[in-house]
This record gives C-alpha cells, structure tokens and sequence, in this order.
C-alpha cells in the first residue's frame, strides 16, 4: 500500500510539473519558455496567443516577377533579444522563422507585409483582429 501511494504522489508531482511546460511547438532548446513569457508580455498577450502568432500569424507567399518596392524589406524588423541575428536574405530560414524573436507591432485590422530581400517572396503577418478571430474559434 506504501508503494501504491508513494507512486500516486509521484505521478502527481510529475503532471504538476509537466502541467508547467507550454505545448507551444516553437519552445525548444533555442526559444525557451521564458522566451515566450517574455514575448508574451511584451506583446501583451497570452503565452498561448504568443505561440498561436508564432505558429499561424503569418504566411509566406511568392510573388516572383512582381515589382516588390512597395514592401519593407523583413531586415528592418529588429531582433527582439539578444542572440537574435537581424533577419537577411542569406540567413532567413522559412522553416525555422519564428516572429516573435522579432520586434514587430501588429495592426489592429491590415496585416503587415515584408519583402524577404531580392527572393520574391512576402512575409505576410495576419491583423490582430483575425489572429483574434482564429484563436477564439480554434479554442471554442
């Protein structure tokens, strides 16, 4: 019976502190938890809206051949901790792009566009409004 209970107590600990870790994709050995927190409350959001924007707030898109002069170049957008490299055609990796690495203040309604050097793609960043939209449905 000790056993049995000890191990009880035990399994509860371990779900306490794994209750703790975020299930947000992005946190890994290179963007921790704090990291997200940090975000978070810099953004003023939820740590789980943080990660919902870092996972589902953008898209990127090409528009090869089109004049692309309009859009800002993703290289003004300014690293938002140290250890973060700012963003340059020869370094950006649109597998392991995460935006909240990066000081970026989203629009209440337009979404933001950001041209990825001379690559013809678009970083296209959604509005508050819809990020809000789709969080609410995905979590309803």
């Amino acid at each position: 019976m000790k056993k049995f209970l000890a191990f009880i107590l035990f399994a509860g600990f371990i779900g306490l502190v794994n209750a703790q870790q975020s299930n947000c994709a992005i946190v890994n050995e290179s963007f921790s938890q704090d990291d997200l927190n940090d975000a978070a409350e810099r953004m003023n959001v939820s740590p789980e809206f943080a990660c919902f924007i870092a996972t589902e707030g953008f898209r990127i898109n090409d528009f090869s051949g089109r004049n692309l002069d309009d859009f800002e170049d993703i290289s003004g957008l300014t690293p938002a901790r140290d250890g973060i490299e700012a963003i340059t055609l020869q370094n950006f990796n649109e597998a392991n792009f995460n935006l909240l690495n990066y000081n970026l203040e989203l629009h209440e309604t337009q979404q933001l566009q950001y041209r990825i050097g001379n690559s013809g793609k678009v970083i296209s960043v959604y509005s508050l409004a819809r990020l809000n939209k789709t969080f609410n449905s995905a979590n309803n």
